[in-house]
């Protein structure tokens, strides 16, 4: 009976460890989580000073995105295609789903209303330090970060959470002239997302 424990006590420890990610550094287990997103899921919740607040949920299937966004008072559904011909994106009209192309990636990527989720893959370990449970981005790269921005907005602050080799949630705060924005993440459903495009 004892080895039967044992046995069983060894498999689940082995499982949560492939789970977890034992025996990789954390800096591997960074790198691992920046390519998961080909496929996942995120809830990005906009708390804009002053302003009404803002949620858009996204849901990444490779090159396929819907974008559910809402307020106090509406909500809205986008969805978007990467082809060979370009990128496309798909309106709910009175008439059904309308199709509008995109000038190129960039244009999508780059939208204030997806948080700029996209930049999590060109995050580098060595950016953060360890804080409380979260990785802390340090002021060297916040000033890096802020060419990318755009040069009316500054990233004040931001920290993410692994969770083995994968990103689990953030928090970033930007600062546009008076308009402070505190852009909270919440990752899932990695490799498990499915997006159906109203075609």
């Amino acid at each position: 009976m004892k080895k039967l424990f044992w046995g069983i006590a060894a498999v689940a420890v082995a499982a949560s460890c492939a789970l977890a990610g034992c025996g990789e550094s954390e800096e591997e287990r960074f790198n691992k989580a920046k390519e998961k997103f080909d496929n996942f899921t995120v809830t990005i919740d906009f708390n804009n000073q002053g302003e009404e607040n803002i949620r858009n949920q996204l849901e990444i299937d490779g090159k396929a995105c819907k974008s559910t966004q809402s307020n106090e008072s509406t909500t809205v559904t986008y969805y978007y295609k990467e082809t060979d011909g370009g990128l496309y994106y798909y309106v709910n009209k009175i008439n059904g789903w309308e199709k509008t192309p995109l000038s190129s990636v960039k244009e999508l990527l780059s939208r204030e209303m997806t948080g700029y989720v996209a930049y999590f893959q060109e995050f580098f370990y060595d950016d953060f330090v360890k804080q409380d449970g979260y990785l802390v981005m340090t002021d060297s790269a916040l000033l890096g970060y802020d060419k990318m921005l755009g040069s009316s907005m500054t990233l004040s602050s931001a920290k993410l959470k692994l969770n083995g080799s994968s990103f689990e949630n953030a928090v970033a705060v930007i600062q546009e002239g008076s308009l402070r924005t505190q852009i909270n993440y919440e990752f899932e459903k990695f490799g498990s997302t499915s997006v159906v495009l109203p075609e």
